[in-house]
């Protein structure tokens, strides 16, 4: 991937990239060629569809006994939603993909942008909820690149990603976010390779219907993470949306809960001790009593990265995310995963028929044996349910196959082989 913006041009407060600095907010040619590059591109193949694949694959299972279903399909999904588009797969591929989420204003952006060694903010942290756009932040030669809803790669630097974020609508009248699939940073700073960190629109916890597409389009990014930070704000409680929106993004995902904004809150900031402090605890067990997967809790703030002295935030941060690149996954490592998974189908699939023979035999044995004439229409009437059974999941097993098929062309063609 060949980007061009480097990071040093970037300020190191974001407060000097105001509209009166930044090209394409006070050009109006500027403006106008970041429009075009943005939205210009024809659609590649349709890829939303292979979602309904999936469907068919395991709605095809509905006669057959199939091991943790629900985690299964969640699984495929999320693989499948690295392949979606050719530049998703090229940026993630050998990354373990951690997702950054929470509702708007938990502090997301901040606590990306605290985690760089050098403190440039490379995420704007005063974005509206509705201009704000699905972004990978890892290690590399800085550069920046946007993934447009044409799937087509656009080169940015970093006045284009400011403006995008905060500026363009209120200056222009266009909001740039929604023709933008996904934003792609890589910094030098960042000091963890072997991850893609994604921070994802916030969403609204009300009804309000203008929120719902920042809550759909951060569902639909977070769905291809491997594991969930989740930013909740110290003095907050949790509520059930949170827990809905988190059980969403499919069965067994781990979830690390960072408890942000922690300097707000004297009881945990002066506590010897903020992880077992009362606030963290209760939001912690606000998740868990609700069946989530809390694998680890951090106590944050952006505020004093050092803090707690001697078990610094950030560092346990980094340590959880050295961990995870160790695990970091290939397209091949993808490929295998969604073979794997249909292999166990196909063997459920298998084992099914497979004891439904084992069955009729015993019946068809039980037959030639039966002593009383009277017991024999009760054999025959088994034998029957049993013979359709086998029907049905015989009949399932093409349908079954066909998407497969189905699926494996399309994974075949997002890999080019």
């Amino acid at each position: 991937m060949n980007f061009t913006t480097d990071f040093d041009e970037f300020e190191a407060a974001h407060g000097a990239l105001e509209d009166d600095s930044n090209q394409y907010l006070t050009n109006v040619d500027k403006g106008l060629s970041l429009v075009a590059d943005v939205v210009s591109g024809e659609k590649v193949s349709q890829s939303t569809a292979i979602d309904d694949t999936i469907d068919l694959i395991f709605s095809s299972c509905g006669h057959v006994k199939v091991t943790d279903e629900a985690e299964l399909s969640a699984r495929l999904k999320r693989l499948a939603e690295r392949l979606k588009t050719p530049m998703r797969y090229k940026v993630l591929n050998g990354k373990t993909v951690i997702g950054v989420g929470g509702t708007f204003s938990a502090g997301k952006s901040s606590f990306l942008n605290s985690l760089l060694d050098d403190k440039t903010a490379l995420l704007p942290v005063d974005q509206n909820a509705s201009t704000s756009v699905a972004t990978y932040i890892m290690k590399g030669r800085s550069d920046i690149a946007a993934c447009n809803i044409f799937g087509r790669e656009v080169k940015l630097n970093s006045d284009a990603l400011q403006a995008i974020s905060h500026g363009f609508l209120r200056k222009h009248g266009l909001n740039l976010a929604q023709y933008l699939d996904f934003i792609a940073v890589q910094s030098s700073s960042l000091p963890v390779d072997g991850v893609a960190l994604l921070d994802t629109p916030g969403y609204d916890n009300g009804l309000d219907l203008k929120n719902l597409g920042d809550r759909a389009r951060s569902q639909r990014a977070l769905k291809s993470v491997d594991s969930l930070i989740w930013l909740h704000p110290a003095m907050k409680a949790v509520e059930k949306p949170h827990i809905d929106f988190i059980k969403s993004l499919g069965e067994g995902l781990e979830v690390i809960l960072v408890v942000s904004k922690c300097d707000e809150q004297p009881e945990i900031y002066r506590a010897s001790d903020p992880a077992r402090s009362h606030i963290v605890q209760s939001i912690r067990s606000g998740f868990v009593d609700k069946g989530i997967n809390i694998c680890g809790v951090i106590p944050y703030t952006t505020q004093d990265t050092d803090w707690p002295r001697g078990k610094s935030c950030k560092r346990q941060v980094i340590e959880f995310l050295n961990k995870s690149s160790r695990a970091k996954k290939t397209v091949t490592d993808i490929k295998s995963e969604i073979d794997s998974a249909i292999a166990s189908l196909r063997s459920d699939f298998y084992s099914s028929l497979n004891e439904l023979e084992r069955q009729s035999n015993k019946l068809a044995s039980d037959f030639d044996k039966a002593a009383n004439p009277l017991d024999i229409p009760s054999v025959i009437r088994l034998y029957g349910v049993l013979g359709s059974q086998s029907a049905n999941i015989k009949y399932d097993r093409e349908i079954f196959e066909n998407a497969v098929a189905k699926l494996t062309r399309w994974v075949k063609e997002r890999l080019g082989d």
